[in-house]
């Protein structure tokens, strides 16, 4: 697959739900996406005027990708405990769209 199709996959798959969450939280997260498909979800995402990050996070090892100008000293030890409620929840047989942002 080339960088373009790679773009055009994501742009269909992951960029609506993606901007949305990252303009109401600052971050997305996603657990399907493939890290081949990470970089490319960055670049449309910067293509749309979010200048993001992205980090896969244990123990589901989700993707998180979450806005530059978020970013603090405290930010990972945040990310990594909403990823452990995440999976809790997840556990607990929580709805995607309930899950803890």
């Amino acid at each position: 697959m080339t960088d373009d199709e790679k773009k055009e996959y994501v742009k269909e798959h992951f960029l609506s739900e993606a901007i949305s969450s990252i303009e109401e939280v600052g971050r997305y997260w996603n657990g399907s996406i493939s890290r081949t498909m990470t970089s490319a979800l960055c670049e449309v995402l910067e293509e749309e005027g979010f200048k993001v990050t992205v980090r896969e996070i244990p123990p589901e090892w989700e993707h998180v990708f979450y806005l530059v100008s978020e970013r603090t000293i405290e930010y990972p030890e945040m990310l990594e405990n909403i990823a452990i409620q995440r999976s809790t929840q997840k556990e607990n047989d929580v709805e995607e769209r309930l899950l803890a942002k």
